[in-house]
């Protein structure tokens, strides 16, 4: 039994011995490296601007499902993907109008609403035949650049297939002078 004790303290020995010499190695190396890397320093990047025309958006799959991007007039749009386009969207136009526009699985316009010249806005609803059927919102006269006195609105509702309201109110004023207001109907005005 007495060989046996022996035989394990030797063995304790060098265990101790191995593991003396590796920590004495891990001390080295460490202060080595700390030598080294104390001659180089690591710099944080400065603030970068990233540049694009076009960003886009995808899921898991890699399917693009938004984008944001400038077009070749200059406008900025953000848009939200479906089948057939853009579901919902919302930009600037080139001349800087902002607008909104909802579009169905078909990838026609339903809603659209923004701001048009001297920011008055507009919203227009339509259904998959025909755009504008109903248009609430600031009148623009025909004329452009129209007086900047004109103070023209309206809710007008149109049937497939005509530019020209079924249905519509209508007032406006120019200037100081009386609000006008009329009512169409099937093309026949009341005053």
């Amino acid at each position: 039994m007495g060989y046996a004790i022996q035989i394990a303290k030797s063995v304790e020995q060098k265990v101790k011995k191995k593991d003396l010499y590796v920590i004495t190695a891990a001390l080295a190396a460490g202060y080595l490296g700390g030598v080294i890397s104390a001659g180089s320093h690591v710099r944080a990047s400065s603030p970068e601007v990233l540049r694009a025309s076009k960003f886009v958006l995808v899921n898991a799959a890699g399917t693009p499902v938004a984008t944001w991007d400038v077009d070749t007039r200059n406008g900025v749009r953000l848009a939200f993907l479906g089948p057939h386009g853009a579901r919902l969207a919302l930009g600037a136009r080139p001349d800087r109008f902002p607008y909104l526009e909802i579009n169905g699985d078909d990838g026609k316009n339903r809603i659209k609403t923004g701001l048009g010249l001297s920011d008055k806005p507009y919203l227009a609803m339509s259904d998959e035949r025909w755009q504008a059927r109903v248009a609430l919102g600031f009148i623009a006269p025909d004329t452009i650049p129209y007086p900047p006195d004109s103070d023209s609105w309206g809710l007008v509702f149109r049937a497939f297939g005509s530019s020209l309201p079924v249905v519509g109110m209508h007032m406006s004023q120019r200037g100081d002078g009386p609000v006008q207001g009329s009512l169409t109907v099937m093309g026949r005005q009341i005053q």
